[in-house]
């Protein structure tokens, strides 16, 4: 749901810093910046000077304006499909993968 918070804002707000989205979004700043950058990794977000915006290719503007019509008017439904996507079987194979110690 983290995705879709920092999503929600960047789109409302056109243009904000990671400090500004972790404030507003009451998320912390390190998680933000992990979402920030799995978002540019997938090329939704773009930075310039330390600051986050939508990217302005027209099928992630669509996309994003989906979501936050969704995000507005139907929240419920949203945080349901968003955890509806964690498949059970991925959750199970997670368990047993091996982690590192550092």
């Amino acid at each position: 749901m983290d995705h879709v918070e920092v999503l929600f804002r960047l789109h409302r707000d056109q243009v904000a810093t990671p400090e500004h989205i972790a404030a507003d979004a009451h998320i912390d700043a390190a998680v933000v910046m992990r979402v920030l950058r799995d978002l540019a990794d997938a090329g939704i977000v773009v930075e310039t000077d330390g600051q986050y915006r939508v990217t302005d290719a027209a099928r992630d503007r669509s996309a994003v304006e989906a979501l936050v019509e969704m995000y507005n008017t139907r929240p419920v439904t949203l945080i349901r499909a968003v955890y509806a996507r964690v498949s059970p079987v991925k959750t199970f194979a997670d368990a047993f993968r091996i982690r590192r110690n550092d």
